[in-house]
């Protein structure tokens, strides 16, 4: 059972120093990123130098035991960062600022700078007033910048919380307007959000699309990661609503999907950098994902791909499938319907494949010549030996004595990926017996890029698992 909430007050400086040095983390899972503009930061500013009212911070902590602790940010994350850009970061009050005259109490002095005293020795107190506007934090006067330092915080702390929970409270303190869709949206999904985050901060959202600094913080990067994963992964499934996407996501994924799309995008950045952003535009995104996802399956070399974009380009745009193209798609109205995404895979699939001239009933292996011991250390855990790796070949032939001698699962061309299995389950400590024998009656056939039949038995095995507990 949780603990009761934990209120405390602290010395704004304090606070801060806190948060600078990570003993109160601003980055937690679905935390929103700093989105204030500088009218924002500039009325709380004046707030704390004229020592009016901060609601309380909210926190959560997460206990380790033994009395150890990491708190988060739940309610107050733009205040902190505010409040940080002013103490630390040089920030500038700007122009725009209205009632920018701040008054204050100072010890009186002489013309010598020499301090006040009446007649009994007692302190001369006066009354000052100093313009804020355009000053940074280094050139207020010392009275308003001790002021600033000694402001008291309130803090509320929910204790002995899980990060799914702080997940949840995140979501609820910040259930206004200020929260945009694709943020509140990214609240839903915190069983992935590091991994999503991660995936959005990479190259290819930096380098193959116009980047734009105010997507990033209204967390539109962030859905397009889910977007594509469920395009990719889940298409007949598709949630046109963001928060309903993040929902079935959360439960329904699984990282290996994540794991695909992060894949991906290092893939993408290195061919095509930035040759075609008017291609990779925000509403197309989950469907480029889509269609590379298609295209690894016959294990040729990725710069075909560039290749085929180029052509699309130059030449392939207004060419006509089944009486669409890229053009007349482009001018839909509606883009996340499901619909209008799938006109567009099959009709971008259809020309890629006609161009390289792919035959996609025979896709054929890119790397060959990995053995299997690279194959499972680059797939499962790089600490795997060969004695190790004899040892999941035991358990894989024990595994499939009950199956179809005549499977086309236990051709020579499919052993890396069942292997590896083998070892992703011994690493996790699952069973497969019955896993297995379920397989083998669900599938027939896999494909030929090994990774890629790897990761799609994992997340049928994951989801058998889950499907498992469900009835149990």
């Amino acid at each position: 059972m949780a603990k009761k909430i934990r209120e405390q007050s602290i010395s704004l400086i304090s606070y801060l120093e806190k948060v600078k040095d990570d003993d109160i983390s601003d980055n937690q899972d679905v935390q929103r990123l700093f989105c204030w503009d500088n009218n924002a930061i500039n009325e709380l500013i004046v707030t704390v130098l004229t020592d009016d009212y901060i609601p309380p911070l909210i926190l959560g902590e997460i206990e380790f035991g033994d009395g150890l602790v990491q708190q988060y940010i739940v309610d107050g994350m733009q205040r902190s960062s505010a409040l940080i850009k002013f103490r630390y970061a040089n920030y500038k009050i700007s122009a725009s600022i209205e009632d920018s005259i701040i008054k204050y109490q100072r010890k009186k002095r002489d013309e010598n700078n020499k301090v006040c005293k009446d007649e009994e020795g007692n302190l001369i107190w006066e009354y000052v007033q100093f313009d804020i506007k355009g000053k940074t934090f280094e050139m207020l006067p010392y009275e308003l910048k001790k002021k600033f330092d000694d402001y008291q915080v309130k803090i509320a702390i929910h204790q002995n919380c899980t990060m799914e929970q702080i997940s949840k409270l995140v979501r609820r303190y910040n259930n206004h307007k200020a929260m945009g869709v694709s943020q509140k949206a990214f609240t839903y999904i915190d069983k992935f959000a590091r991994k999503i985050r991660n995936i959005s901060q990479s190259d290819f959202f930096r380098n193959c699309i116009n980047y734009s600094d105010t997507e990033r913080v209204k967390g539109t990067y962030e859905r397009l990661v889910c977007e594509s994963v469920m395009s990719t992964c889940y298409l007949e499934k598709w949630k046109k609503q963001p928060k309903q996407m993040s929902i079935f996501l959360n439960d329904n994924a699984s990282i290996e999907d994540f794991n695909l799309i992060e894949e991906y995008a290092v893939r993408l950045e290195k061919v095509c950098a930035d040759k075609f952003m008017e291609f990779f535009v925000l509403k197309d995104i989950c469907v480029w994902f889509s269609l590379f996802h298609k295209f690894t399956k016959f294990g040729i070399s990725d710069s075909k791909f560039a290749e085929f974009m180029t052509a699309l380009k130059n030449e392939l745009h207004d060419k006509e499938i089944s009486g669409l193209s890229y053009d007349s798609l482009s001018k839909e109205k509606n883009t996340k319907d499901k619909r209008i995404i799938s006109n567009k895979i099959e009709t971008l699939y259809t020309l890629m494949t006609d161009y390289l001239n792919i035959d996609n009933s025979e896709p054929v292996e890119l790397n060959e010549r990995e053995t299997l011991l690279d194959f499972v250390r680059n797939n499962v855990f790089k600490g795997i030996t060969n004695e190790d790796l004899e040892f999941y070949r035991i358990v894989l032939d024990d595994l499939t004595v009950e199956v179809d001698n005549n499977s086309k699962l236990l051709e020579q061309q499919n052993i890396k990926s069942l292997t590896a299995l083998v070892a992703y389950s011994s690493v996790k400590d699952i069973d497969l017996e019955e896993w297995i024998a379920d397989y083998f009656k669900r599938n027939t056939t896999y494909y030929k890029n090994q990774k890629e039949n790897y990761l799609y038995m994992v997340k049928d095995l994951n989801h058998f698992i889950k499907r498992k507990g469900e009835v149990a």
